[in-house]
């Protein structure tokens, strides 16, 4: 009886863990100028005619859009991801310039 509890504690516990590393998720904030350019790029692909965009907010920030046409975006990472940060060894993002 004994065994058969603890094994099944391990194997509860492995399927946390497996859903811990691989499927959980958290919602990464984004600007509106980042908001405003996935769904210009949603329109483009999609040849979509909406001229309305709505945000999604979660905890005061902007997390994703919603398009007339039905369309959801939703910017999120996994929970073990760290996020990027391009400036973290001095390496600066250069301005694209049409010339």
């Amino acid at each position: 009886m004994l065994e058969m509890f603890v094994a099944s504690a391990w194997v509860c516990a492995a399927a946390y863990g497996f859903w811990y590393v691989f499927r959980a998720k958290e919602y990464v904030p984004l600007s509106q100028e980042e908001v405003f350019i996935l769904w210009n790029v949603h329109k483009k692909d999609t040849k979509c005619n909406s001229e309305k965009l709505h945000q999604i907010k979660r905890k005061n920030a902007i997390v994703g859009f919603e398009c007339d046409c039905g369309y959801k975006y939703y910017s999120r990472r996994r929970i073990t991801q760290k996020p990027v940060n391009h400036f973290e060894h001095g390496h600066e993002l250069e301005e694209l310039t049409c010339q």
